[in-house]
């Protein structure tokens, strides 16, 4: 893609992105789509972030993304070493789009509670609803090293002040990637 011309210097792959595969790829008996571009980029906007972008999650509508952008608040650089080990910070931070009257993709716009210089915020997943906003966080109040938090959606349309899941769910250790079931375990 052309949004992925930097590598990463851990991997020496490029920054991942978000992308749209046409349902026909999976089809290996059709052939009719062979000269159609069937992979495209999810959107200019989103991709041009200048690390990672992803992962994400819609809204059952299909009309709202949230997904993740890796932050850094001071610049990343690598040691060659045979772990190629990483020195400096990095923050994940959470943003939303909403597809506009044409089917586009809007300016991306950051979550209320991403604070990159104190914490990360990402990894988010939805309520079949739409009502609950789960994600992952190293915020204040977090009883692992990463934990799992939730916003509530209020009746004006923005999300409830962050709220820990508790240690029934989190761990002294990493939580990350929620996912919600269809009974929204």
């Amino acid at each position: 893609s052309e949004v992925n011309k930097d590598n990463y210097g851990r991997t020496g792959n490029p920054y991942l992105k978000l992308y749209v595969a046409d349902p026909r790829w999976h089809n290996k008996q059709d052939t009719s789509w062979q000269k159609e571009k069937l992979i495209t980029d999810f959107s200019q906007k989103a991709n041009a972030y200048k690390l990672h972008t992803g992962p994400v999650v819609f809204t059952k509508r299909l009309d709202t993304a949230y997904f993740t952008v890796t932050h850094t608040g001071k610049e990343i650089r690598y040691e060659k070493t045979e772990t190629r080990h990483e020195v400096g910070t990095r923050k994940l931070e959470l943003f939303y789009t909403v597809k506009d009257a044409n089917g586009r993709w809007d300016k991306p716009v950051p979550f209320a509670y991403n604070n990159a210089q104190k914490y990360s915020v990402g990894a988010a997943a939805l309520s079949n609803d739409g009502s609950i906003l789960y994600f992952t966080s190293d915020m204040p109040g977090s009883v692992g090293k990463t934990d799992i938090w939730y916003c509530v959606k209020q009746a004006d349309g923005n999300w409830s002040d962050p709220k820990n899941c508790g240690p029934s769910i989190n761990t002294p250790d990493e939580e990350a990637f929620p996912t919600i079931a269809k009974d929204n375990t």
